[in-house]
């Protein structure tokens, strides 16, 4: 299957038997943006560039499908949180890459991914799309669409 760009991909995997998947935005360039890092290093998990080679890793990969995709917006997307990325830290329930992917790809949230802003540490990003109004107290919206979880 050939994946296109700003598809939301989605790897099967394993790890010590249990099953879980891992998800991703594809870039043209055989680069994908992930919210990933070790599995073992939790905390240290990132939003940043990596490998189609290193996320499939021989693994099953799919795109999931949204209604409301919107290629070029989930690449957008998908380039200011590597340059803005959020202070939040990962969760596997409620902070994750499925989240991330998704908010890429939709602009809208998954499952249960809602936060108020947090009282982090101010973060000063900011670039031709957005502004991370987050220090101002108020939801980030990047062609109005905001992220559920804060910065």
């Amino acid at each position: 299957m050939l994946y296109q760009p700003g598809d939301h991909l989605r790897v099967h995997r394993r790890r010590y038997g249990v099953p879980y998947t891992h998800h991703a935005i594809n870039f043209p360039d055989g680069r994908l943006v992930e919210f990933g890092g070790s599995t073992a290093n939790k905390p240290a998990m990132r939003v940043d560039f990596g490998s189609f080679e290193r996320f499939a890793s021989g693994d099953r990969v799919d795109v999931v499908r949204h209604d409301d995709h919107d290629a070029a917006l989930a690449m957008r997307h998908a380039e200011w949180l590597v340059s803005c990325p959020p202070t939040r830290r990962y969760n596997g329930v409620g902070f994750n890459c499925e989240h991330v992917a998704r908010w890429c790809a939709t602009g809208w949230e998954t499952r249960a991914c809602r936060y108020d802003i947090a009282s982090s540490a101010a973060n000063p990003c900011s670039s031709d799309y957005c502004s991370c109004s987050a220090l101002l107290g108020r939801s980030l919206r990047i062609d109005g669409r905001r992220p559920g979880w804060s910065w």
